[in-house]
């Protein structure tokens, strides 16, 4: 048997080796350009800024997160090798942490055992963690983690089930919450790894009795998936599922439904997750005064339809568990799944159900695992996130599910057999990790794959457009773009254009680009500024290439109305200066004097383009 020592060196090698590729992985399209664009225009570490930004609107409170950032900014300048292997260390953190909560969950069974390390493997290979450890951005979901495993690291050890312990986690998980949202649904979870803690060893049913609960699942489960199928009623599921629930409890004892034996953990972990939730609604409420639309549109339709939102839960619990247990095909942009997760969803609930009366440590650990996704189930409605559904919502779900396994398989490790599947199935999993490492290593194959597997997504088009421009690859990419205005879209979205109108003006095809232009003008009423900022630059440029002064003058023409337009729609200090230099560039000097002296009201005191507006207004004032 291997040495705890060695288990550990074990897992660093394997995980260092499988995620080397992502080193070197070129900064994703998605988020990352930027975010790390905005960080570059950072200038001094402003903490308090970060955690109360003081906004009118906001969405996510995650400043751990941007304060991880904050340091890539002014430690290692945003290299984004550091900032890959950044994810990769808290990845391997993660991966050791649930080592350590193995050997917790072993301790009274058996030192020697190996199901810690093939748990902790299983967590570390496991492809659908890809998309958290290779995108930069997602290391909301790996930070997260370390705070959600520690904790349960101490709740799991000899002193968690002491106050002291307890009162270490939330502390834990507080923290934890600060970096996403998601590990504050590890509070439950708390109760339930507690309440594992207390039963003394794995309770096995006589053959009777197994197969009473087993005629109870059964007619339940057809039940409930008759009322979901012929009635498409998901109350009546939902009263079938509840009403399931004593039936379980008068066969098996009601006394094992009590998740804590002792009131005074209950006490204290009821205390810290109202605390805990408390906290943080009052940090976000200083920093956000008010949330983003979003949120409310999805507040809006989660109450609209509660049958509808139930059924589209259920085929996200359905979902996340399928990708636990069979995560192919890997996709980034996952806009939908079939309506017949809500069935596996309801299948899955009653055993949840099961699990609630069959007290002991893997029922513990599958419910915690739940609870962990639960948070990513609003999300299915498509008004928050960018996508419904997302692979990385499961990473802190899975530590618990490959623990649970491995205790409820352990006797069956015991086997030469088994022993070989299991290495076989751990092999597999690298291979894959590694090739689905090896996509995100560049734009143009991530966005190629995403193209390939949601056709019909619209920002995928985008997105691989965006990465075969770069590669200056322009046939492919006009037809990228003449594909994505074929597809259906709720809204306008500029950005396809403004593309390919930038495209078109490299290759000099002036008067093509233009149409494109003023099609975007015109879509937008002439009220979105990063148009006008576009059709600004351009017209900036094409003036310069016109060799009749006639042309020239008609393209100044052209520049001053955009410029007007820009002026009006966007009144920020930066947008002004900009402003202020066209006018200069066209001999307007009376209106740019006026529109940078209204620049210079707006700018604060420390920002860096203060003096170059000052100076500019000084010299307007001694040529005037």
């Amino acid at each position: 048997m291997l040495k705890k020592p060695f288990q550990v060196l074990l897992v660093c090698i394997v995980v260092l080796a499988v995620y080397y590729p992502t080193i070197f992985a070129e900064v994703c399209l998605l988020d990352d350009v930027d975010m790390l664009n905005n960080l570059l225009n950072t200038q001094e570490f402003d903490i308090k800024g970060l955690f109360f930004p003081g906004s009118a609107e906001g969405g996510y409170y995650r400043p751990l997160i941007g304060l991880s950032f904050y340091l890539d900014r002014f430690i290692w300048f945003l290299s984004p090798e550091i900032m890959h292997f950044e994810n990769i260390l808290l990845h391997l953190l993660n991966a050791l942490l649930v080592l350590g909560i193995g050997w917790q969950l072993w301790r009274r069974q058996s030192e020697d055992s190996l199901v810690p390390l093939l748990a902790a493997l299983l967590f570390a290979l496991h492809p659908v963690n890809t998309e958290s450890v290779n995108w930069i951005s997602g290391r909301t979901d790996i930070l997260a983690g370390v705070f959600v495993f520690a904790a349960a690291l101490v709740i799991t050890s000899e002193r968690g089930i002491r106050p002291l312990g307890v009162i270490a986690a939330m502390l834990l998980l507080m923290i934890g919450g600060l970096a996403k949202e998601t590990a504050f649904a590890f509070l439950p979870g708390c109760y339930f790894l507690l309440w594992g803690e207390h039963a003394p060893t794995e309770l096995v049913a006589n053959e009777d009795q197994a197969l009473c609960r087993l005629k109870i699942f059964s007619i339940s489960t057809a039940l409930a998936l008759s009322a979901a199928l012929f009635m498409y009623n998901y109350w009546l599921v939902l009263a079938i599922i509840a009403g399931s629930l004593p039936v379980f409890a008068k066969e098996r004892g009601w006394s094992t439904v009590t998740l804590l034996g002792n009131s005074r953990y209950a006490l204290i972990l009821s205390s810290m997750l109202v605390a805990g939730c408390l906290l943080f609604w009052i940090m976000r409420r200083l920093a956000f005064s008010s949330d983003m639309p979003r949120i409310a549109s999805a507040l809006k339709l989660l109450v609209a339809d509660p049958n509808i939102t139930f059924h589209y839960f259920l085929g996200g619990i359905g979902f996340y568990v399928k990708k636990f247990l069979w995560p192919f095909p890997l996709n980034f942009a996952i806009r939908e799944i079939d309506p017949l997760y809500s069935l596996f969803g309801v299948v899955l609930l009653l055993f949840c159900v099961y699990l609630l009366v069959h007290r002991s440590v893997s029922a513990s650990l599958i419910l915690a695992g739940f609870c962990m996704i639960l948070p990513a189930l609003p999300l299915v409605l498509g008004r928050i996130a960018w996508t419904p559904y997302a692979e990385r919502y499961v990473y802190l779900a899975v530590p618990f599910w490959t623990l649970a396994i491995g205790y409820v398989a352990n006797p069956l490790l015991q086997k030469r057999g088994v022993g070989i599947i299991v290495c076989c199935m751990l092999l597999f999993f690298a291979v894959a990790t590694l090739q689905r490492n090896l996509v995100w290593q560049r734009n143009l194959t991530l966005f190629g794959d995403m193209v390939e597997k949601s056709p019909t997504f619209k920002p995928a088009r985008g997105l691989y457009m965006t990465a075969l421009y770069q590669l200056k690859r322009y046939d492919e990419a006009a037809a990228q773009y003449y594909q994505a205005q074929n597809l259906p879209s709720v809204m306008y979205e500029e950005q396809y254009d403004l593309l390919m109108a930038q495209m078109l003006a490299e290759q000099q095809k002036f008067a093509e680009a233009e149409r494109v232009y003023s099609k975007a003008i015109e879509k937008t009423g002439g009220k979105n500024a990063s148009v006008l900022k576009a059709a600004v630059s351009f017209y900036q440029a094409e003036r310069h290439r016109w060799a009749t002064q006639e042309e020239r003058h008609a393209a100044t023409e052209k520049l001053l109305t955009h410029t007007r337009m820009l002026e009006t729609v966007d009144q920020s200090p930066w947008t002004l200066y900009r402003v202020g230099q066209v006018y200069l560039e066209a001999g307007e000097s009376r209106q740019a004097r006026v529109v940078l002296q209204r620049a210079l009201e707006r700018l604060e005191r420390a920002d860096p383009l203060r003096p170059t507006v000052t100076r500019l207004l000084q010299q307007l004032a001694k040529g005037r």
